[in-house]
């Protein structure tokens, strides 16, 4: 029980004590301590702490003054101020939400170089990489090997996120694929146009907008992305090179 009060917004600590006012009813904090088998340096902030939570509540008697713990019935209450309060913060933020997002698009229109490690790395690349698909729809991409040779984790975020969201986005994907990889019908699953050419690669160079993006799909994963205008206009001149020689 105390795991699933942790995991709803109390401390361990005020856990403890809750549980352990339940099994005293109303109790001294000397009580309580020994119950929640805690300290009495702590006990003091902890009981204020769960009093404006509303899960305790005080009387005195005899001039000694008890806690006593409120049903547990409070504590779905307490979830759903907070999911309340959660609300109202979503609402406050999607005010300023705008603005923010001009302050980070003014940010990004200056040249830049992000380094990403591992699979949830490349796939926050991806996400990067796919906000340029609101002004240019051709990605042209090349480099691609067998993909036995990605692990099962980089496979299915390439199946049910990137090339997805390539669908989702409607790119218009040429792709250029090692001639080792010709019998891998995983890499049409994007509705890509797809040609062969006789080098593999252990990196893979995909151009979309302003931004290069270079990806090692081994372990570690490792994505460079490139925001500059001059050097993705570049490797797309090469990759437009090799598209008129490459086989069908």
């Amino acid at each position: 029980m105390e795991e699933i009060l942790e995991r709803i917004g109390l401390t361990p600590t005020e856990s403890k004590v809750y549980l352990a006012l339940l099994d005293l009813g109303e109790a001294k904090t000397g009580e309580i301590l020994k119950k929640a088998g805690l300290n009495s340096g702590r006990i003091y902030g902890v009981l204020d702490s769960l009093q404006e939570k509303g899960l305790v509540s005080s009387v005195v008697k005899k001039k000694v003054k008890l806690f006593i713990p409120s049903p547990p019935e409070r504590v779905l209450d307490y979830l759903n101020e907070q999911v309340e309060d959660i609300e109202e913060q979503k609402e406050d933020f999607s005010r300023v939400l705008p603005k923010l997002e001009e302050k980070f698009r003014q940010l990004k229109q200056k040249t830049s170089v992000e380094v990403f490690i591992g699979t949830e790395g490349f796939r926050t690349a991806n996400s990067i990489f796919f906000r340029q698909a609101g002004k240019d729809k051709n990605l042209c991409i090349y480099g691609i090997v067998r993909k036995h040779k990605y692990s099962k984790a980089l496979l299915d975020t390439l199946q049910y996120y990137v090339y997805k969201k390539r669908r989702d986005l409607k790119l218009n994907t040429r792709k250029l694929i090692s001639e080792e990889a010709r019998e891998e019908k995983f890499y049409f699953q994007d509705n890509s146009k797809i040609r062969y050419i006789p080098f593999p690669s252990i990196t893979s160079v995909e151009m979309l907008g302003d931004m290069t993006m270079i990806q090692a799909l081994r372990d570690p994963v490792i994505v460079i992305l490139i925001k500059h205008k001059e050097i993705t206009d570049d490797y797309r001149k090469q990759f437009e090179f090799l598209w008129r020689m490459a086989k069908k």
